[in-house]
């Protein structure tokens, strides 16, 4: 073999684009074949950031190629990191009708990013019409949260439906205790509370042994990092930071891949937020430092859950001029990136970074950032009132929300007692106790009460004691 064609290297996005856009002028009819070019025009495309371009030629590719899964995996993917899981939606749905075997075989981390988005947008409807079909087609997520999520979601919508029978019939998919509790404190779901009470017993605590061993199981089993993700958000949904601690620090003690090692992006956060109510600084410190060298900001979108994780830790150590540094540069990263960082991350980083203008006294600064953020869901927009140190607006906020049907959910999970450890530091002690206080507000309570109730254990009693 001619020993130019073995050196020849692939053609750049932009070539391969033009020859693509050539045979696009070729195809000038309504073809199969001009639907396969814009398919592989539309991944180019995706590929260039040019998201525009590119939803048009997968509009067109899906049109022409009816009888193909492949057109609408791909839509689903570009309009859903474009931010708009609507779409994205209902496209994997329609794949799911072609080629269910197929969709039931997508990774973890593609259903959670739609239904993610569908929350922050509070499309309850899709979230419920895409969680039930993932559960017909026997998705195979990994985790018992992903799949328990499916089961929370679908029983939400069979209720909306007026559909009992369905909606008990999946109550024993229901995996995580957090779901579960949610179903628990909610007047709506009451015709099932006696259902779910048998299933994962008093205080949950049934299900919490099961949600543990399993998550644990599967991690000792595999030691892949999905499943390391999956044990970690157990043990913090349990409050067994040192076990945490000790189980996935050993993760970042190595020289990490930044290919084979990617989802140790998501475990740094968890893993320092058990480390923060530990009161280990120094360690949270080191853990960024190692995470950042291999996914420093503005390599991958999904850097910025370290680089913007690292501002708010900075924030709960006291280290507030750091913080605004760094998390002014995850803004900048992020606002390159589109519609690849949702619209709720966007709102997560100005509250942090409100509330480190806030520390560092510069209110005016703080007001640009709390009105960028305005668009969070309720109780992220009380947080950030609370760490502003105004707790009659952020009062003011969860009753407005506790009043409106679609809103008013999470006002009832987050009103109920918590017995969680405050990170370990001034500010983690003074935003505690505001929280505190807020959840003990009278009229706030009178208020949840009418569409809620609270139940005389925290989501953590259930759960077995940790062991050292």
């Amino acid at each position: 073999m001619n020993a130019a064609l073995l050196e020849r290297k692939p053609p750049s996005l932009e070539a391969a684009l033009r020859q693509f856009d050539s045979l696009l002028v070729r195809t000038a009819r309504p073809t199969k074949l001009r639907g396969l070019v814009q398919y592989f025009r539309a991944g180019l495309l995706e590929e260039m950031k040019r998201n525009s371009a590119a939803r048009e030629a997968i509009d067109e590719s899906i049109r022409l190629l009816p009888d193909y899964s492949g057109p609408l995996l791909l839509g689903s993917a570009i309009y859903a990191y474009d931010d708009l899981p609507g779409e994205a939606a209902d496209l994997l749905i329609r794949a799911s009708r072609l080629d269910p075997a197929i969709v039931a075989k997508i990774q973890e981390y593609e259903i959670n990013n739609i239904l993610s988005r569908l929350d922050g947008q509070r499309d309850r409807r899709r979230a419920g019409l895409l969680s039930a079909r993932s559960l017909e087609i026997g998705w195979l997520g990994g985790s018992l949260d992903a799949r328990s999520r499916l089961a929370f979601r679908a029983i939400d919508a069979r209720m909306e439906a007026g559909d009992l029978s369905g909606a008990k019939s999946l109550v024993p998919k229901l995996l995580s205790p957090g779901h579960s509790r949610s179903l628990l404190v909610d007047r709506k779901y009451e015709p099932l509370w006696a259902d779910i009470e048998r299933w994962a017993g008093p205080q949950l605590q049934e299900q919490w042994l099961v949600y543990l061993r399993e998550s644990r199981a599967k991690w000792q089993a595999s030691k892949d990092h999905e499943s390391a993700l999956a044990y970690a958000r157990a043990l913090r949904s349990a409050g067994h930071h040192r076990t945490l601690i000790r189980e996935m620090s050993p993760l970042f003690d190595r020289q990490i891949d930044r290919a084979r090692d990617y989802d140790l992006v998501f475990m740094a956060a968890l893993l320092a937020d058990a480390l923060a109510r530990e009161g280990r600084w120094a360690d949270i410190t080191s853990l960024f430092n190692k995470a950042a060298a291999v996914w420093p900001l503005g390599s991958d979108a999904n850097a910025l859950n370290i680089a913007a994780n690292r501002a708010r830790f900075l924030l709960y150590e006291g280290k507030a001029a750091e913080g605004l540094a760094a998390m002014d540069a995850a803004l900048a990263d992020a606002r390159d990136r589109g519609g690849e960082v949702n619209s709720d991350a966007l709102a997560a980083m100005q509250q942090v970074r409100a509330c480190l203008l806030h520390e560092l006294g510069r209110a005016e600064g703080a007001v640009i950032s709390q009105a960028f953020a305005s668009a969070a869901r309720p109780v992220e927009l009380a947080a950030l009132l609370l760490c502003l140190n105004k707790p009659e607006a952020a009062r003011d906020v969860l009753l407005a929300a506790a009043a409106d049907e679609n809103a008013r959910e999470e006002v009832i999970q987050y009103m109920q007692d918590s017995d969680a450890v405050p990170m370990q530091s001034d500010y983690g002690r003074r935003i505690h106790e505001r929280h505190a206080a807020l959840r003990a507000d009278p009229q706030l309570r009178a208020a949840v009460g009418r569409h809620g109730r609270f139940l005389p254990f925290s989501i953590r009693a259930g759960a077995p004691p940790e062991s050292d």
